[in-house]
């Protein structure tokens, strides 16, 4: 299985986040078929995933790990940011904070990030999803093999397997991000029922794990962020969480889950 931190070098839309060209969760793969034909063509389902997976690797490349230097410089491009693929009012929001955060030292940046999510100490926003849902609060709990599950249906492994939890924030968004690149290959090549599968797979996994932590996460994100950098990132990234949840064959969250801290 390929390791999910091996699909951003391979991305075809990392350059410029540019489009490559060419409710209720579904039940069945024919019923996503079926809503398919009913409200999109091929060339709207196309730029959905397009655009989905070139915003979702870009914040997974964010969550992760510390940025690089290279990447801080580059989401803080005017130029580049005008491109964000998945826009709405909130992102707007999100973008003008990256853009404001053009004058804040890199080591600063840095510092804010292994505040947020790695220590040493307690962090102000834990990144894995057991943490927040299980009972206990704590790492390898049920979610992680729940999310690991999910990977391996796309074929996918954490890169760290059994040494780092598998449901990473920034894992789980790369997920959502290589599953669509995986269906915009099955709607090119006209395999529709690959395309029904991988819709699926994205469609749950939303609801069953990104919608049920990660938008506390992220307010977590902007509220105890030092540096406007990461104050962008966390908006951006709950505005990406909206705008998934607004394609027709993935729905709107039922409701946060009532364990999440």
């Amino acid at each position: 299985m390929t390791p999910l931190g091996d699909v951003w070098a391979n991305h075809r839309s990392t350059a410029a986040w540019r489009r490559s060209r060419a409710s209720e969760i579904p039940e069945s793969l024919g019923r996503v078929v079926t809503a398919l034909v009913s409200t999109l063509v091929n060339g709207d389902l196309a730029d959905q995933l397009d655009r989905l997976a070139a915003g979702y690797t870009v914040l997974s490349r964010l969550l992760v790990s510390t940025p690089s230097a290279a990447a801080v410089d580059a989401l803080r491009d005017p130029t580049l940011l005008a491109t964000w693929p998945l826009p709405s009012p909130a992102a707007e929001s999100g973008l003008a904070l990256m853009t404001a955060a053009r004058g804040e030292p890199y080591d600063d940046i840095t510092a804010d990030y292994a505040a947020l999510f790695v220590g040493p100490g307690p962090v102000s926003a834990v990144p894995y999803e057991s943490v927040h849902l299980s009972e206990e609060g704590l790492l390898f709990e049920e979610q992680t093999l729940q999310v690991r599950e999910s990977y391996a249906a796309l074929g996918l492994a954490a890169p760290r397997l059994n040494r780092e939890p598998d449901d990473h924030v920034g894992l789980e968004f790369e997920f959502v991000g290589t599953g669509c690149l995986q269906a915009l290959d099955a709607l090119h090549r006209g395999d529709d029922d690959r395309l029904a599968q991988v819709l699926r797979l994205i469609s749950l996994f939303a609801h069953e794990h990104l919608f049920a932590w990660v938008p506390n996460l992220m307010r977590l994100v902007t509220t105890n962020a030092r540096t406007t950098f990461f104050r962008g990132v966390g908006t951006l990234g709950a505005a990406a969480l909206t705008w998934l949840g607004e394609v027709e064959w993935v729905g709107p969250p039922q409701s946060e889950s009532p364990n999440a801290q």
